[in-house]
């Protein structure tokens, strides 16, 4: 289910997926390593592609972040569309040899492990929350006369039996697949 009603930043999917941030890597849409080039376009690690597919346009308004070798922030870009294999960012970027990419958690759900169809990581789902009404609680108060021997003059009050009524959780079912 895509989310149209709540602003998440990028469009992301209301489901119970498992979202961090993803490694994926990065070179020329070539399969060249990178060369100081500007890039648009840059294909996913061949470790990636190996284990993992993306579900195409999912990724549309992610962050992605670019590193250099040591491991230092470089810049940070915008995902405009992505195929499996493929992530095209803007604004365009001259990365040098040994940078990589990341897929920022916000908004990316995690991809499942390559199989025939694409997916996403997700063993359970859960429904949207479309209304929730928390039970009244409600004390009993009871009385005791504080004097022996039987006194009508009940002037003591202690709480009872605590119980809880009209609870209710509305979801709207669906599933992340």
């Amino acid at each position: 289910m895509a989310n149209t009603d709540i602003f998440l930043g990028s469009g992301a999917s209301i489901t119970f997926i498992p979202e961090q941030d993803i490694y994926v890597g990065g070179r020329q849409t070539d399969d060249s390593a990178f060369d100081g080039t500007t890039l648009s376009s840059l294909k996913t690690d061949a470790n990636f592609e190996t284990n993992f597919s993306l579900v195409i346009d999912l990724y549309k308004g992610c962050l992605i972040e670019r590193y250099n070798s040591s491991n230092v922030l470089q810049t940070t870009h915008r995902i405009s569309s992505n195929t499996a294999n493929t992530i095209t960012i803007t604004p365009s970027v001259a990365p040098a040899s040994g940078d990589y990419f990341v897929i920022k958690s916000y908004g990316s759900p995690v991809p499942a492990p390559t199989s025939t169809a694409k997916r996403l990581l997700s063993d359970e789902w859960l429904g949207i929350l479309e209304s929730a009404t928390f039970p009244t609680t409600e004390v009993e108060m009871k009385q005791t006369n504080l004097s022996l021997g039987g006194s009508r003059n009940f002037t003591y009050q202690y709480k009872g039996i605590t119980s809880f009524s009209g609870g209710n959780l509305g979801l709207v079912a669906n599933h992340g697949a």
